[in-house]
């Protein structure tokens, strides 16, 4: 049982099938004109009616006639369909025919609202045209003509994240990264909205939309407020189940609210039910005030129940601000994530491993790296159907492709290589779900698979490392004439340095990590990155001797420059910075271009 939508509205006889224990009353006739259905994000709503940024009223039916006769043509646009309806308006649909741009148009019938209905409705104009951020829907003008008010603003057209989170199969949690990635960009939302002293008020699933390659907006400012004090105890705004304690026991609330609904809307992806749960408002109200809220699965980390923990103190002091959970929190749980749960991102997709090896993906599906069968592309983490019995321990993204390896040292592969980086043959350039990789009788034991830009490598136990792919640039140390291979072959570095701990590849220059703490390059050298003090060309590996009294963790290669990480905490680069300008004060002569070997 749900509880509906609260929407400003004027006295009336209280439903005596709702009035509760009198020694509530202190606290919940303030809700006197909440009632109780059933809500469902997919009830009687097109897949994409909640995402435009206008909330739908299940009791609007009545007066719907009365707003659709206000959908009107606009010049310059081309009306598509209506995507909205709530109880204050209707959201339009419109191809803007000067660029071929798809925007919404909430259209809100003033002559049909009570004055103060009016002023929220200006109030939403105010506070949407202050905001600019790449999580928030965007504004993009407004106009009164007659007795409309026009809001035209961005098209999301992913569906809200309530309607994603209801669809949801309840056995299947989301991925803690994908959780922890929209938390991201939420908490980056209302940080920005609370630096500009706008308190939201009605943060819920239902205003959370779904757009792009994972990219998720804050939306539906009709209640939102401009602080300039605290908002006053009686002002009862929002949606019950996200609303605080403060704001049920008629206390002054500020933006710590919005940081408790936050705190909702995590528990609820984590959980795939509301964080506050109950039969009726008196329990919700209960639970709400003794912060006694749904705990999450076994399957999340211990770090994000801490932080879940903060935002559900009752007192809103204690709660850390968005800001601060945008510094520092949220920062913290990625830190302390297990090496087990991990994700793999490639060209506009994310491969996520479990901790119990199951693969889940999403993103762009244009080369097939989603692994389910065919190039649709997909907003929700979904199964790797194939490999749903196969435990994973690790996986690998590169371009266009995706490794994962078994705990057996089985390899398998899917996506698009050109160059025969799937390492299935010099036949087979596209595979649409994991295909297993034939290991010649040489590689055995592989440890670790690494999916490079069009190239994978394997790493042995015994630590040789073998290659597949594009050898653009002799990255790979085949020849300068072999621009690629479908089978793999083994690299060859220093022989007296022979194990291999890990590799970074770039478009045509590769830098090793070699046991001892040494590092070994090869490919191009147009632009220093092999770090040698010089940018000649290089056919053979060479190490990078400068670092040779240093003992090197990571390298990472980019396409001009390598950087390098080592054991007493210096950070290392050298090659070609491009857009850094030249520094004339340098008193040591080198230039902040060209740079063949910098330590910061």
């Amino acid at each position: 049982m749900e509880l509906k939508e609260i929407h400003r509205t004027y006295p009336r006889n209280p439903n005596p099938e709702q009035s509760v224990a009198s020694d509530d009353l202190s606290v919940l006739s303030r809700f006197q004109n909440l009632s109780l259905f059933v809500e469902n994000p997919t009830h009687n709503v097109t897949s994409d009616a909640l995402t435009r940024g206008t909330s739908v009223d299940a009791n609007s039916s009545s007066n719907s006639k009365t707003q659709q006769q206000h959908a009107l043509d606009l010049t310059g646009y081309r009306k598509i369909r209506s995507v909205g309806q709530g109880s204050f308006g209707t959201a339009i649909l419109y191809e803007r025919q000067s660029d071929g741009q798809q925007v919404v148009m909430k259209q809100i019938a003033l002559s049909n609202l009570a004055k103060p209905e009016r002023e929220m409705a200006m109030n939403e104009v105010d506070v949407f045209s202050k905001l600019h951020h790449p999580n928030i829907i965007a504004y993009l003008g407004s106009s009164v003509r007659g007795d409309l008010l026009l809001i035209e603003m961005e098209y999301a057209d992913g569906g809200t994240l309530a309607q994603m989170l209801a669809e949801r199969n309840q056995s299947e949690p989301l991925p803690e990264r994908f959780v922890l990635n929209i938390f991201e960009q939420l908490t980056s939302a209302i940080s920005y909205m609370h630096s500009q002293n706008i308190l939201h008020r009605d943060l819920k699933t239902a205003n959370v939309f779904l757009h792009g390659k994972g990219t998720v907006k804050v939306g539906d400012f009709g209640i939102s407020k401009i602080m300039n004090t605290n908002v006053h105890a009686q002002t009862v705004l929002g949606t019950p189940y996200y609303f605080s304690p403060e704001m049920c026991e008629g206390k002054e609330y500020n933006e710590k609210s919005d940081v408790w609904a936050l705190g909702c809307i995590v528990g609820e992806m984590c959980c795939l039910k509301k964080a506050f749960t109950a039969t009726n408002l008196s329990e919700l109200v209960g639970k709400i005030m003794t912060a006694e809220y749904v705990p999450l699965p076994a399957c999340y980390s211990e770090s994000l129940r801490h932080v879940l923990g903060l935002m559900f103190q009752i007192d809103p002091n204690a709660r850390p601000s968005a800001s601060e959970l945008l510094q520092y929190w949220v920062p913290f749980i990625y830190r302390n994530l297990g090496s087990s749960d991990g994700a793999a991102v490639g060209d506009g997709y994310t491969i996520f491993c479990t901790a119990s090896g199951t693969l889940l993906a999403c993103g762009d599906n244009s080369n097939g790296c989603l692994g389910q069968g065919n190039k649709t592309s997909l907003l929700v983490p979904k199964k790797i159907e194939k490999l749903e019995h196969i435990p994973i321990v690790q996986v690998a993204s590169g371009t266009t492709h995706v490794l994962a390896l078994t705990e057996g040292g089985i390899v398998y592969s899917w996506g698009t290589s050109s160059n025969g980086a799937l390492a299935l043959g010099k036949r087979i350039h596209v595979a649409l779900e994991p295909e297993r990789v034939i290991l010649p009788q040489l590689v055995q034991n592989v440890r670790e698979v690494y999916a490079g830009p069009d190239c994978t490598i394997l790493f042995t136990r015994q630590g040789d490392c073998y290659c597949c792919g594009s050898n653009a640039g002799n990255r790979l140390g085949l020849g300068r004439k072999v621009s690629g291979t479908a089978t793999l072959r083994k690299i060859q570095l220093d022989a007296n340095r022979p194990k291999i701990v890990a590799v970074s590849v770039a478009d045509t220059h590769a830098a090793f990590l070699i046991e001892g703490g040494f590092l070994i390059t090869l490919g191009d050298n147009a632009s220093g990155q092999r770090g040698v003090g010089h940018k000649c060309e290089l056919l053979q590996p060479t190490i990078v001797r400068q670092l040779q009294a240093r003992y090197v963790l990571n390298v990472k290669c980019s396409q001009t420059y390598t950087v390098a990480t080592t054991d007493d905490n210096c950070v290392v680069l050298w090659g070609t910075r491009l857009g850094t300008p030249e520094s004339c004060d340098d008193s040591s002569g080198s230039h902040g271009r060209n740079n063949n070997d910098q330590v910061i």
